[in-house]
């Protein structure tokens, strides 16, 4: 009889153990998407007041790091406050991005961004922004194409964006932190180029 209640208590105290961490898991994804929502919905209402004819414009991107710097990871940060740097002698001709790092779109606005499902892989979680034409309803929104996702971990209790991942097209999959490095070699190729 002790022996079948032993092993009754042990599987009762493994299950216990098992559904708090599985309930942790799932709180843990849940404040990352939130996280990611809550920057995308402050980045689309600074994409959408954009006006580059302005005279002091300033990207959106480049504001984004400037105002909100506690949102992303350090090696993110400096890639891109390395690439928001004037462009050196010589490297005039090196294409940038063609379009905006967070919502990966051309300079197109009218677009709502929601967060979408949320997978974790060790302590990285890589949370899907859906887009549509604005005033749908986040059902409809969440029902649209993945533009992109954003990969988040927890730096010392606080979130950070740790990169921008760019859904495969012509199986080519291409994230933010890859194209800076290249933009970097790009121009450190140019700058040693003597004219």
């Amino acid at each position: 009889m002790k022996a079948k209640y032993s092993l009754f208590l042990v599987i009762v105290i493994l299950l216990t153990i098992f559904s708090n961490v599985k309930a942790q898991a799932s709180t843990e994804k849940e404040n990352a998407r939130v996280f990611v929502q809550k920057f995308y919905d402050w980045y689309n209402h600074i994409y959408e007041t954009d006006d580059p004819e302005s005279v002091n414009y300033k990207s959106p991107a480049l504001i984004a790091i400037e105002q909100r710097s506690q949102y992303f990871d350090v090696g993110l940060l400096d890639a891109l406050r390395e690439f928001f740097r004037p462009v050196p002698k010589g490297a005039e001709g090196v294409m940038g991005l063609d379009y905006d790092p967070y919502l990966a779109t051309p300079q197109d606005g009218g677009f709502d961004y929601q967060t979408g499902k949320v997978r974790q892989v060790g302590n990285v979680l890589f949370v899907d922004i859906h887009s549509a034409i604005m005033g749908k309803p986040r059902e409809k929104i969440l029902k649209g194409e993945i533009v992109v996702i954003a990969e988040v971990k927890n730096v010392n209790g606080a979130w950070k964006l740790a990169n921008f991942i760019y859904p495969v097209k012509n199986n080519n999959p291409s994230n933010l932190l890859d194209m800076l490095k290249s933009y970097k070699k790009e121009i450190e190729k140019h700058k040693t180029i003597k004219p």
